[in-house]
């Protein structure tokens, strides 16, 4: 499958990290990350839902994912990565706060 325009890829060559400012490139890896799921738009958010799992990305940096038994919501977040080759949608975020990696595996 053809790998979305945007993004920088990653020295190991696996994952694309996408700015959440670059909206248009970030929903565009959001339909790819969601194949076999349905794939909602609106302005502002993009909802990726799975029979048995969710993700959900908002323009200005929430991230919230939801499966049973599990769940995950961070504001602020400025960079997604992907890893289409092996379904996973990872949130990076270094700060003042120290440093956060969550990854999200496509069910």
């Amino acid at each position: 499958m053809e790998q979305p325009a945007g993004g920088t890829c990653l020295p190991d060559g696996g994952a694309d990290q996408v700015q959440l400012a670059e909206w248009e490139t970030v929903v565009d890896h959001l339909d790819e990350f969601c194949q076999g799921g349905k794939f909602t738009v609106t302005d502002d958010r993009v909802i990726c839902e799975f029979p048995n799992a969710k993700v959900v990305v908002t323009r200005d940096g929430t991230v919230e994912t939801g499966m049973p038994l599990h769940a995950f919501e961070r504001d602020g977040v400025e960079t997604l990565l992907f890893d289409h080759d092996r379904g996973e949608l990872t949130v990076a975020i270094d700060g003042d706060g120290g440093r956060l990696r969550y990854t999200f595996h496509r069910p």
